[in-house]
């Protein structure tokens, strides 16, 4: 996710610096306008991309990714708005299986590759 003027800064130094952009990222993601970040909107249709390339595959795939993109992947798959952004618990290592059934997506922490982060 390009982060723009935001790359490289710890959430303290964001929330100082950028303190009215910072609240609307608290309170209303989806709706962050700053040049040189993607908004949310924009990550959501690069991931869909990649999980439909991964899904018209005929070989297993695993798509691995930092928690945005995961909280962002699992919204727009699950057609619920990007708005719930900061209302996903994503976890380090965590790892997530996707399934469609028909027209609905289903996302869901999976437990198969729980031992991986333990290695």
């Amino acid at each position: 996710m390009a982060l723009g003027p935001w790359e490289g800064l710890s959430e303290s130094e964001i929330a100082r610096r950028f303190p009215v952009e910072y609240e609307v990222w608290n309170t209303t993601p989806d709706c962050l306008k700053l040049a040189g970040r993607e908004m949310l909107d924009e990550v959501g249709e690069r991931i869909l991309g990649a999980m439909r390339l991964g899904f018209n595959s005929e070989s297993t795939v695993l798509l691995v990714t930092h928690v945005a993109l995961i909280r962002v992947g699992i919204l727009r798959y699950t057609h619920r708005p990007l708005r719930e952004y900061k209302s996903l618990s994503v976890g380090n290592c965590d790892c997530w299986a996707f399934h469609s059934t028909g027209h609905v997506g289903v996302a869901f922490r999976s437990s198969e590759c729980s031992g991986a982060s333990q290695h």
